[in-house]
């Protein structure tokens, strides 16, 4: 088993307490590891492919043989769940806010046009049509992307209709359903 000692204390860990304890300290140690060691080439492929499918068999390989693999890990994970978290937070931590924020809002308007004139969805199902993950953002990225979506629409020709939900205290934004218009 490999020298857990330097995933303690001298890690930045307090009181000698091993990573290895707790899960959201050990994805956050693994992903800034893992970070220092990527090449300029590197962090930029990965943040120009965010989708951790398709780095499960490069980096999530990676990350399972050196971090996952073999270590006594004290709280219960899947180990190709837990690389798919890591690579997602090593994603996030490379890719500029905006211009993931606007990646992710133009795939959306692409998926927008293929669904056609009249078509009713939310942004959250809009996501998952385009293969996101719901656990992949927090609420403020959400409506971050709800903004995108509709600022980008408009600039593409597309009017996105909420207004069914005028006056009324339906829900956050991002859950309701608008209608798209040509």
């Amino acid at each position: 088993m490999e020298n857990t000692k330097s995933m303690t204390k001298d890690a930045g860990f307090s009181g000698g307490e091993s990573i290895y304890n707790d899960h959201d300290s050990f994805v956050e140690y693994v992903a800034n590891d893992v970070i220092r060691s990527l090449k300029e080439k590197d962090k930029k492929y990965l943040i120009n492919h965010p989708d951790p499918v398709d780095h499960h068999f490069g980096l999530g390989l990676y990350i399972r043989n050196k971090y996952i693999h073999g270590k006594e890990l004290c709280f219960l994970c899947f180990p190709d769940d837990l690389s798919s978290e890591i690579v997602r937070t090593i994603i996030r931590k490379l890719a500029p806010a905006g211009e993931r924020i606007r990646d992710i809002a133009e795939t959306m308007i692409k998926s927008l046009k293929e669904m056609g004139d009249g078509a009713s969805v939310s942004t959250r199902a809009l996501l998952a049509k385009c293969g996101f993950g719901d656990d992949e953002f927090t609420p403020a990225d959400l409506t971050e992307i709800h903004n995108a979506l509709f600022d980008l629409a408009e600039a593409n020709g597309l009017e996105l209709d909420m207004s069914a939900h005028e006056f009324s205290f339906e829900g956050v934004p991002y859950d309701l359903k608008f209608t798209v218009r040509f």
